[in-house]
């Protein structure tokens, strides 16, 4: 009898354990007691209110139950226009260090994704940084009309932003069933180096990756484009024997 109870006890435990949800906890420095802070997602292209707390002892925390991986907007009263951006999944627990002075460079540890989606990003940042050193000389290059330099530099920005996209590309043929991909897929989807080939490599995703909330608006350019298909072109205007349409 003893053993079936702790056989339930168990059981119990292990479900309590192992229930979907994730948890976000969150310190930081500087801001006082009381505080309020919201916990925001986008969905239909709106950004709602999914959780709000306050800030006692320099911490606060969310958790909940989502049914896919999303990317959560933290935003702290008072600090305007900048939130914390943490990709979370269905089960992450996560572990976040904020800076009030900046939080989009707040330490997110415990989510795989987002530790996918910064080095994704860091990556993209280290090749679009050496287009920074080109605007002093292009506003120069203006004011000078200096059409040459104006062209060469035009030329290799080309360049750099060719392998911002193929980067990206890379990734999306290389993660099909990443939910980091759809968002990534968002940057090259309309390039038109791949137009010939975006709609094969959506197909490859899986299942779960192509009918998720990320790959929404994917999934709605691509009705978009099959919709202007069937769109019948415009009849061409009569012309009179004087030359004139009708």
């Amino acid at each position: 009898m003893q053993k079936i109870i702790l056989i339930v006890i168990l059981t119990i435990i292990s479900y309590s354990c192992s229930k979907p949800g994730y948890r976000i906890d969150v310190k930081i420095d500087g801001i006082p007691n009381g505080r309020k802070v919201l916990l925001k997602k986008q969905e239909n292209r709106k950004i709602i209110n999914v959780d709000s707390t306050t800030v006692q002892n320099g911490k606060f925390s969310f958790n909940g139950e989502i049914k896919e991986p999303v990317i959560f907007g933290i935003f702290i009263d008072s600090i305007k226009n900048i939130g914390i951006m943490p990709f979370v999944n269905v089960n992450s627990k996560i572990s976040i260090i904020a800076y009030k002075d900046s939080l989009n460079k707040s330490k997110i540890t415990g989510s795989k994704l987002n530790d996918e989606l910064v080095r994704l990003r860091d990556g993209r940042a280290i090749i679009s940084e050496k287009s920074q050193g080109y605007i002093q000389e292009y506003q120069e290059a203006r004011k000078a009309n200096d059409t040459a330099t104006i062209n060469r530099i035009n030329s290799e920005m080309r360049t750099i932003y060719n392998k911002v996209a193929a980067n990206d590309w890379n990734y999306v043929k290389n993660n099909p069933n990443s939910y980091v991909t759809p968002m990534v897929f968002g940057n090259v989807m309309t390039n038109p180096i791949y137009k010939d080939s975006i709609k094969d490599v959506f197909e490859g995703f899986s299942d779960e990756i192509k009918n998720s909330e990320l790959a929404k608006p994917i999934r709605e350019y691509f009705d978009y484009l099959e919709k202007q298909k069937n769109i019948p072109p415009m009849p061409k205007a009569i012309s009179a024997p004087n030359g004139n349409s009708k």
